[in-house]
């Protein structure tokens, strides 16, 4: 035990020196929705829980708008709660801090569920809970929660089937529960998609099979005021009338292209600075801003994945991992991809973000990289060991080739950024994000190298 102690205090004193800043006061999230759509319904809130009663209307909003039974508010989600002790802006900060947390020990659990050692798993923990997918969380109030609990009802699952034990069943329904109130209900649909599909392929027995369905009824009980009210003001809401704006569908949808910012972060520019002029992809996700800012995971992350694969014969976590990886990928496309975009069309404005149905493949990645952590690190497998080097000098050859083509201007590589970026943008923004980009290989090949070693 006090080798994972020693084991974990790293990550654990990387989260507490990002979080403690927030919960002192400090500093406070920013961007997108955080402060110009859910500040203002959880102040209306908050006046309405100290008060004593619960708000059916949030009087500050366009007259007086639906506020218990707008999902996107969270109305009544349990940490509503810290509003009643403390300042709006601190209890807003707390969702987002409190959650991040929880998406690690979510995820370590679903990788003990699988069978990984507690090195391995909190390993697994650990890259889901900093890769660029759940990061990119922390600019919605009403998404954070459910990237944060998905992994734990997929491990709640798993372990009812494995075992039948009502303790799990208590789990899985509070955690159906929470993801009910959570503020995003078709990511929550999702979720339990995956986790029922993972309980059918435990094998579990025929009473476990009933105790799922009553702690998923139970859990939709629990949650129940929050959908009746949601279903009853739905036809009198502007959405209910009008649909869902003017965005075009699937205009949240993955890019293909999307693919080479997975190896160079923010290789499009970055979205935060999109009032600056700085992101020049727009083109890439359907001329709208980018949903999630980055989905980056990690290129040690990437090796140990790889790592992992060969042990897809010995091993039944790795073809659930894969399953999920490629679940979440053919989701995201959207209409890039002819039975996502089948869906999309049958989903209408609800579906039209699909970038964040990457979820699955993000729980799936970061269940990867465990299992090639535990064969490199916990079991010493030489195979897989000789694989994580190769993968290391693969990424690392790249990296050099890319870095001397564009410092250099090899290869036509400034006339091919140039093809790239739009016109609007000039010739010297271009040069800038050459620049831009051969920092990003050198500092790709310092992380590769640091890896190796």
């Amino acid at each position: 035990m006090r080798r994972f102690v020693w084991f974990a205090a790293p990550v654990v004193l990387l989260l507490l020196v990002k979080i403690v800043p927030l919960a002192s006061g400090e500093r406070t999230l920013f961007l997108r929705d955080v402060l110009n759509t859910h500040l203002p319904m959880k102040q209306a809130e908050a006046e309405a829980l100290r008060s004593g009663y619960l708000p059916l209307v949030d009087p500050y909003r366009g007259g007086g708008q639906p506020l218990l039974g707008n999902p996107n508010a969270v109305p009544l989600y349990p940490d509503n709660l810290l509003y009643l002790v403390a300042p709006p802006l601190w209890a807003l900060n707390a969702h987002f801090w409190l959650h991040w947390a929880v998406a690690l020990l979510a995820m370590t659990w679903l990788a003990r569920a699988h069978g990984l050692p507690r090195e391995a798993a909190f390993a697994a923990g650990t890259f889901y809970a900093f890769c660029g997918y759940f990061l990119s969380q922390m600019n919605f109030y009403n998404l954070v929660a459910s990237a944060a609990l998905a992994p734990a009802l997929v491990a709640a699952a798993m372990r009812l089937a494995q075992s039948g034990r009502r303790c799990f069943a208590v789990a899985l329904a509070l955690l159906w529960a929470l993801l009910c109130l959570g503020g995003e209900p078709v990511i929550a649909l999702l979720v339990y998609a995956a986790a029922a599909a993972t309980f059918v392929w435990a094998g579990p027995s025929r009473s476990s099979s009933l105790t799922l369905v009553a702690a998923t009824t139970c859990g939709t009980l629990l949650a129940l005021p929050q959908l009746v009210e949601a279903l009853r003001i739905l036809p009198l809401s502007f959405r209910g009338h009008a649909g869902f704006g003017a965005t075009p569908l699937g205009a949240g949808s993955l890019d293909p292209r999307h693919a080479a910012e997975w190896f160079l972060p923010f290789l499009f520019g970055l979205p935060d600075r999109l009032g600056a002029g700085a992101f020049w992809a727009k083109p890439f996700y359907s001329d709208q801003p980018a949903l999630l800012f980055t989905l980056y995971p990690g290129l040690c992350v990437l090796a140990l994945a790889l790592a992992a694969i060969p042990a897809w014969r010995s091993s039944r976590a790795v073809p659930w991992a894969l399953s999920a990886c490629g679940l979440g990928l053919l989701l995201a496309l959207g209409k890039h991809h002819p039975l996502a975009s089948w869906l999309l069309s049958h989903g209408g404005g609800l579906l039209r973000y699909t970038s964040k149905f990457i979820l699955p493949a993000a729980m799936g990645l970061a269940l990867l990289a465990g299992i090639g952590f535990e064969r490199v690190f916990v079991i010493r497998d030489a195979g897989a060991r000789r694989l994580l080097r190769n993968s290391f000098g693969v990424l690392a050859l790249t990296f050099v080739v890319g870095f001397a083509l564009l410092l250099f201007g090899l290869g036509g590589a400034p006339e091919i950024l140039r093809g790239w970026i739009p016109p609007p943008f000039t010739d010297s923004f271009v040069e800038e994000e050459r620049l831009g980009w051969v920092g990003l290989c050198l500092l790709s090949v310092l992380v590769v190298a640091a890896g190796a070693a």
